[in-house]
């Protein structure tokens, strides 16, 4: 510095001027590094911009956006130590590809109040025998099938990726089309193919694409930033992030044509498919039950190719019919498999009734699409029987067999003179001796007081002491069905003659609380409200202010032990 300040003419300060102002603007400015320069058509490269922490603001790369297509940028500190002191710096890293050949000036990107000095990259066009070569060892292929689908039913779409050499890069992402509906169906699966006399690698990718309007559908080409590994180099090493070549593949667009919903088509709802299935299945069968008991019907509906959201809900045709039913939470499950997705929609009702006989409970029909086919198909469960016997266990529908009527009343033959002068004696004599019998039991009666008759306990019902055992446990368990059962067998027990079909019969026999009570178990019991935890205590109490003791003279618990009940400790 001295020798430069030396030069003649003012000369060497001037140098020395221009060399503080460069040096000055290098630590005060954001520093730009290219990782190469030239760069050829179809390859990316890193923009590595580097400041210090307390000097930069969240940058802005929007500028580069007019002659690069930003592909990611990441960001990173650093911490270090120089002779005793933290020296910290903040760097980003922006991985771009060139949208076109020349000379490109990389403009001065603003960091908040400092900005990135500006530098020219040269990118070398590709010549069509190194493109060829390139084609010719890492090339995608896509296909959808069908190429027409109608509106909501499943596309299959199929990326491969096929290569002869290594690669390194970005991880890709799935489809995303405007108005559909994308499922993945795996991982990717990888496999060596035999072409043209050489080996090469394919991995493959497969998707369910749901279209959810008619038109065309735009699916957008894949684009693969990689690195192709030296030969010889393993593709998972650190070091081939810098030494293999830079490609861009990018796959060709693909427009599908979605057809509307057929106009032939009868269905309530639209349902396309590969194959549907409707089962039905019942906790008794053939179907039969008791007066107040339920009898569970579970159907199921099964379809290849469509989603679980398409499968239509069942409860309301379900719950048609005279026998009261109640509806469950339905069960959904979908399945994304190699060959597309499968669904599947399960419902369950509880059917009750209050009388017994013979009841028709009605069939389901469900029309659907076969993609297939192309043609619209039905599938249906037939109505069924259901038998309800009574309370007791007898079937009050059911006719009395042939051999249990009585035998006809057949008239006697007419008597003779003789055998009617015997039988008029005969009579004579049996009406004077019931004659001289009363007329002795009044003389009796005028003499002697009636004695008062002895005092007795009345004994409860050895049922009822049951049921209020049962009852007690239920209760102290929060057992809701356990409940039900032994409410049942207290009311038939109580009324002996008309037992009640049911908990609604029961509660409409009893007052107040307890008949309350028992239709808010009866709800939980059969209702939309199954599965809600339920405390016994209340039941107990208002049927306790009610019921007659189990046995006389014994003494009841005035309340039950402690029950825990979740929520009020939370």
């Amino acid at each position: 510095m001295r020798r430069i300040a030396r030069w003649p003419g003012g000369a060497g300060s001037f140098v020395m001027l221009i060399l503080l102002l460069q040096v000055g603007s290098a630590l005060g400015a954001v520093r730009l590094e290219l990782d190469r320069n030239p760069v050829s058509m179809g390859e990316t490269l890193d923009l590595s911009f580097t400041a210090d922490d307390d000097q930069a603001d969240d940058p802005d790369f929007s500028p580069l956006e007019a002659d690069f297509e930003v592909l990611g940028n990441r960001s990173s500190h650093n911490l270090s130590w120089v002779n005793g002191k933290s020296a910290s710096t903040h760097q980003w890293i922006v991985t771009v590809s060139p949208k076109h050949a020349g000379s490109i000036a990389i403009p001065a990107i603003r960091f908040g109040g400092e900005s990135s000095n500006p530098l020219s990259l040269t990118v070398k066009d590709v010549p069509d025998s190194n493109r060829a070569q390139i084609d010719s060892e890492v090339f995608w292929e896509v296909e959808a099938t069908p190429r027409n689908p109608y509106v909501q039913a499943q596309v299959i779409y199929t990326r491969r990726l096929v290569r002869k050499v290594n690669l390194m890069g970005d991880g890709l992402t799935d489809p995303q089309p405007a108005d559909a509906l994308v499922q993945r169906l795996g991982d990717g699966r990888e496999y060596q193919q035999m072409r043209g006399g050489e080996r090469y690698t394919v991995t493959e990718y497969r998707y369910a694409i749901f279209p959810q309007k008619s038109g065309t559908l735009h699916l957008e080409p894949v684009v693969l930033n990689a690195q192709i590994s030296p030969p010889g180099g393993s593709r998972f090493s650190p070091f081939m992030a810098q030494s293999g070549r830079r490609i861009k593949i990018a796959s060709e667009a693909l427009d599908l044509e979605v057809r509307p919903i057929p106009a032939d088509f009868t269905g309530s709802r639209w349902l396309p498919a590969e194959s549907v299935r409707l089962d039905e299945k019942w906790s008794k069968d053939p179907p039969r039950t008791v007066v107040g008991e339920p009898l569970t019907r579970t159907v199921t509906i099964a379809a290849a190719a469509a989603t679980v959201g398409e499968l239509p809900e069942l409860a309301a045709e379900l719950s048609q019919g005279e026998l009261k039913s109640y509806g469950d939470q339905p069960v959904l499950k979908e399945e994304a498999g190699i060959g597309g997705v499968a669904s599947l929609r399960q419902e369950k009702l509880a059917l009750i009734a209050d009388r017994p006989g013979t009841y028709t409970v009605p069939g389901l029909e469900l029309v659907w699409w076969n993609t297939k086919t192309d043609r619209q198909e039905t599938v249906r469960i037939e109505p069924r029987r259901v038998t309800v016997a009574a309370a007791d266990g007898s079937s009050a529908s059911a006719a009395p067999p042939e051999a249990a009527k009585a035998p006809a009343i057949q008239a006697p033959a007419p008597a003779g003179p003789q055998e009617q002068a015997h039988w008029r004696w005969l009579a004579l004599v049996l009406g004077g001796g019931w004659l001289a019998t009363a007329v002795a039991w009044l003389a009796c009666r005028r003499r002697r007081p009636a004695p008062e008759p002895p005092t007795r306990a009345v004994r409860p019902n050895p049922d009822v002491a049951a049921a209020y055992k049962e009852l007690t446990k239920a209760c102290r368990g929060d057992d809701p069905v356990a409940a039900r059962d032994a409410l049942l067998i207290w009311g038939r027990a109580r009324w002996p003659r008309q037992p009640p079909v049911g908990l609604k019969d029961l509660a409409a026999r009893v007052d107040g609380r307890l008949g309350e009570k028992i239709r808010e178990l009866e709800r939980l019991v059969y209702g939309p409200d199954r599965g809600y935890r339920w405390y016994g205590e209340e039941l107990w109490r208002a049927l306790q202010q009610q019921a007659t003791p189990p046995q006389a003279g014994a003494r009841l618990p005035a309340a039950l032990e402690p029950l825990n009940r979740i929520g009020e400790a939370e």
